[in-house]
């Protein structure tokens, strides 16, 4: 997702993340800007609080080529959730994936388990990377 700008943002539909949650999310991202692009994940709601944040500076460029991966710890609960990567500033920027990491014993708040096991998708570039599974919401 590409030349994102504040109010931009993507949805990830009914993102399973397995009986334990998840503990990080890895952002690959490039930009070629001289000031901070910055960026938000959220859960279930485009305007709950973000579970993630991310400033990122001059990648080396806008190129795909050019992404870097940022990590974040997080705290995801187990079960299906929507997933939000919001553009919160004017700086744009692209991202190629998001991928998370499985939590190694449930998360606290975590819902009953969900059915799928988390091996089977512990990475989600797959599910990111193809046009089945995302929905721009917003874009100018």
């Amino acid at each position: 997702c590409g030349n994102g700008a504040q109010g931009d943002s993507v949805q990830f539909k009914n993102v399973d993340f397995g009986k334990n949650g998840a503990k990080e999310m890895v952002l690959s991202f490039s930009y070629g800007g001289e000031k901070t692009s910055t960026v938000a994940v959220m859960l279930d709601k485009q305007d709950s609080a973000p579970i993630a944040t991310f400033a990122i500076t001059n990648t080396g460029g806008w190129d795909k080529t050019k992404a870097k991966e940022f990590t974040k710890a997080v705290k995801v609960p187990a079960g299906i959730h929507d997933v939000f990567v919001e553009f919160t500033n004017e700086e744009s920027g692209s991202f190629s994936y998001i991928r998370f990491a499985e939590a190694d014993a449930p998360v606290a708040g975590t819902s009953a388990p969900a059915t799928a096991d988390m091996g089977v998708i512990a990475s989600l570039a797959a599910i990111v990377t193809s046009a089945a599974g995302f929905v721009a919401l917003k874009k100018r």
